[in-house]
C-alpha cells in the first residue's frame, strides 16, 4: 500500500461525505453515481478497518515503551547551588 492505513481511512471518511452530498442533493444521474461511491467507500472502509486498527495498537504499543523508557532518568541529577552550600556549610560545622 502506498499510503498508510490512517489516511486511506480518513480519505475514506470524506468520500463518503462528499458522496452522501450528491445523493442528497442532485437529480437522476448524480444520485446513481452517488450511492455507487458511497457503497464502495463504505466497502473500503469496511475491508481497512481491521488493518487500520491493528496498525493503530502497534502504534500505541511502540508509545508506550518509548514512553517509559523516558520516565527512567539515564543521568544522575544534577545538584542545585544551595544544595551545594548547604552541604559544604554542614561539612564545616562538623569539624
Amino acid at each position: 500500500m502506498i499510503i498508510g492505513h490512517p489516511v486511506s481511512i480518513i480519505l475514506y471518511f470524506v468520500s463518503t461525505i462528499c458522496s452522501l452530498i450528491s445523493v442528497i442533493f442532485w437529480h437522476n444521474k448524480g444520485r446513481i453515481a452517488g450511492i455507487v461511491i458511497l457503497l464502495a467507500s463504505i466497502i473500503l472502509i469496511l475491508v481497512t478497518y481491521p488493518k487500520f486498527s491493528e496498525h493503530m495498537e502497534g502504534y500505541m504499543k511502540r508509545a508506550r515503551e518509548k514512553h517509559s523508557l523516558m520516565e527512567e532518568p539515564s543521568y544522575r541529577r544534577l545538584k542545585k547551588p544551595q544544595e551545594v552550600c548547604y552541604e559544604e556549610f554542614i561539612k564545616s560545622m562538623s569539624v
